[in-house]
């Protein structure tokens, strides 16, 4: 390889590494936003969404939850009577969010 090809390969991998934050914070607003991390709690339903696509477990079929560690870091783990299973990272939600799934949860697991 000579230098002129480790300089695009270089300047190739900042556009991948620095355009994808930059849109999400210039442009990622409105309807068309994408959102991340977020979570839905209804009386029905627990809804996991990532990215813009979301995981939905019915509250009343809820029989596990728990909070195993993975390979990396600490998880949420929700798991239904169909043995669908969602996780998500524990630091992915602030404390107060954290509170609010975990009451939420238990007072699925105790219905």
């Amino acid at each position: 390889m000579n230098q002129d090809q480790i300089h695009v390969a270089l300047v190739f991998i900042a556009l991948i590494v620095t355009v994808p934050p930059i849109w999400l914070a210039v442009f990622n607003t409105g309807k068309s936003r994408v959102v991340e991390h977020g979570v839905k709690l209804s009386e029905d339903s627990f809804e996991l969404i990532r990215l813009g696509e979301s995981s939905l477990l019915s509250r009343s079929e809820i029989i596990e939850f728990k909070v195993p560690f993975g390979l990396l870091r600490k998880q949420l783990s929700i798991t239904d009577k169909s043995q669908n299973t969602i996780r998500f990272g524990y630091y992915a939600f602030n404390a107060r969010q954290k509170r609010e799934i975990t009451a939420y949860q238990q007072e699925a697991l105790q219905v």
